[in-house]
C-alpha cells in the first residue's frame, strides 16, 4: 500500500443575514437556517506530487472562486486543483454569470471569498499527516431518472399549448441512473500502524440535491445529512469532501401517491407518475438511510459493499479545456469547459467536467481498468451537458435549460464525438 500525506480542514460559510437562495430562480431572502453550509478542502501529497481538493455547499462554484483558488494555490498546476460544488439548491448564489438562477449577495459573497482564502492559506501552512487511502463502494437505492417521454404534455410558454412526444421532468423507472456510492477514507498512519478512524472522507453520489422539505431555508440538503452522520460516527473534526456525480437527469426517488380522484385522473391524463414531495419524516428516512449506506461503506461493514481497494501507485493530475463554441452553434463569452482527471495508480481515476452532465455521458468515458468516479459541477458550470440521444429527443436538458442559464444558441447534433475526444485526452 502506498502512503500519502494530507492536510485538511473546513470553513463554515452559512450566511449571517437573509440573502436570496440559488437553484429555483432569484427570489426573496431565506427565512431560516436548517443546517450549515461549509467549504471542505484537502491537499494530498505524494513525493513531489500534490493535488488540492475543494468541495463547497453551493449550487455552482463560479469562475471567481476558481480564480481565487488558483491564485492562492499558485504552485499547483490548474489540473491539480479540483473545485466542486455539491449543487444544493438551498444555498446563496456564488456565480454572478447566472443571475436568473440566483442573484449574488455581495456581502455574503465577499465573506465566502475571505473564508476560502483563509482556508487555503491555513492548509498550506499546516503540518502534514501520513495517511493510507482506502476506497470502497456500495449500491444505494435512492434515486431515479427524471426524463420521461409523454404522448402529450401541457406547456405554458410562450402560450398555453400541448407538446406531443415530449420529454418532461417526471419519474422514469427504466431510465439511466447510477446508484454507486464511492468513498475514499484517509486513515492516519503512526509507527506503521493504520488507524481505524479516518480524518477525511471523500465521497460521491449521483442525485440532484433538490428535495429537502423545509421551504425557503438554507440547507446543504442530503450531503449535509451524510456529513453529520459521518461526524457522529468518526468524530466532529472529520473533514468531508462531497463531489456530485453526472446528475443532470437524476433526482431523489419520491413518487406522488394517487389517493384522490383528481390525482388519479391527472396520472391517467398525463400517462404516468408525478414526483412527490418529502415530509420532514419521509425526508429523515430517505436521507438518513443514504447516510447509513455511506457510513457503512467507509466502515466496510455494509451488506451492500461491493469493492474494497487499498489505493496505491503514483498520483497524477491531467486536464484539458474546451471552448463552448465547439459544442454549440453560437459563440459566447463563457469560460471554457474544464476536463480533469486525478489518478491514483492503477486503482482510482476521478474524472471531472465543469458542466451539469447527464448520466449518459458516463458511457463516453474511455474503457479503463481503474475504478472511475465521474464528477460534475466543477468551476464555472455553464449549463447542462447532454448526449447525442438527448439532443435529438429535446426537453429541458437538451435545449430548454438555456433561458435560465442565460446561454444563447443550441447544441450541435454530434456532441458525443467532441466529448469523447476530450475524455480521451485526459488519459494520454
Amino acid at each position: 500500500m502506498a502512503h500519502f500525506a494530507i492536510v485538511c480542514d473546513r470553513e463554515d460559510i452559512t450566511p449571517s443575514h437573509s440573502v436570496p437562495l440559488a437553484g429555483f430562480g432569484a427570489g426573496v431572502g431565506f427565512s431560516d437556517v436548517h443546517d450549515k453550509l461549509e467549504i471542505n478542502a484537502a491537499i494530498i501529497y505524494q513525493g513531489q506530487s500534490k493535488v488540492a481538493l475543494i468541495s463547497i455547499d453551493a449550487l455552482f462554484v463560479g469562475w471567481e472562486l476558481r480564480r481565487i483558488a488558483e491564485r492562492e494555490l499558485s504552485e499547483f498546476p490548474p489540473e491539480a486543483i479540483l473545485f466542486g460544488a455539491s449543487h444544493t439548491h438551498f444555498a446563496p448564489a456564488t456565480d454572478r454569470v447566472l443571475p436568473l438562477l440566483g442573484k449574488v449577495d455581495e456581502d455574503h459573497f465577499a465573506s465566502v471569498c475571505e473564508k476560502l482564502v483563509c482556508l487555503l492559506r491555513r492548509l498550506q501552512n499546516a503540518e502534514r499527516i501520513d495517511v493510507a487511502l482506502k476506497y470502497t463502494n456500495a449500491e444505494a437505492h435512492h434515486s431515479i431518472n427524471r426524463r420521461m417521454k409523454r404522448l402529450w404534455w401541457p406547456r405554458k410558454k410562450p402560450f398555453p399549448h400541448l407538446k406531443f412526444n415530449y420529454y418532461s421532468l417526471n419519474p422514469n423507472e427504466s431510465g439511466l441512473k447510477n446508484e454507486t456510492v464511492h468513498t475514499v477514507g484517509f486513515f492516519p498512519i503512526d509507527n506503521d500502524e493504520i488507524s481505524s478512524t479516518p480524518i477525511l472522507v471523500l465521497w460521491s453520489y449521483t442525485c440532484h440535491p433538490v428535495s429537502q422539505p423545509f421551504p425557503n431555508c438554507v440547507s446543504a440538503d442530503y450531503p449535509g445529512v451524510v456529513r453529520e452522520t459521518l461526524r457522529n460516527t468518526f468524530g466532529k473534526d472529520l473533514a468531508c469532501l462531497f463531489f456530485q456525480g453526472f446528475t443532470g437527469d437524476i433526482r431523489p426517488r419520491i413518487i406522488a401517491r394517487s389517493r384522490s380522484y383528481k390525482s388519479r385522473l391527472k396520472k391517467i391524463l398525463l400517462h404516468g407518475d408525478q414526483f412527490g414531495s418529502f415530509t420532514p419524516e419521509t425526508w429523515d428516512d430517505w436521507a438518513g438511510s443514504l447516510a447509513n449506506v455511506v457510513t457503512s461503506t467507509v466502515l466496510e461493514n455494509g451488506v451492500s459493499t461491493e469493492r474494497y481497494v487499498n489505493i496505491s501507485g503514483t498520483m497524477l493530475a491531467t486536464g484539458t479545456y474546451l471552448p463552448l463554441s465547439e459544442l454549440q452553434d453560437k459563440d459566447c463569452d463563457r469560460p471554457d469547459m474544464h476536463f480533469q482527471q486525478i489518478v491514483f495508480g492503477q486503482d482510482i481515476a476521478i474524472v471531472a467536467v465543469s458542466a451539469e452532465a447527464v448520466q449518459g455521458v458516463v458511457a463516453l468515458l474511455p474503457d479503463s481498468a481503474q475504478i472511475q468516479i465521474p464528477i460534475g459541477y466543477t468551476d464555472h458550470t455553464f449549463g447542462y451537458l447532454p448526449t447525442n440521444e438527448i439532443v435529438k429527443e429535446g426537453g429541458y436538458e437538451a435545449h430548454e435549460f438555456r433561458e435560465a442559464f442565460s446561454l444563447p444558441g443550441r447544441y450541435i447534433p454530434d456532441v458525443d464525438t467532441v466529448l469523447r475526444a476530450q475524455f480521451n485526452k485526459l488519459s494520454g
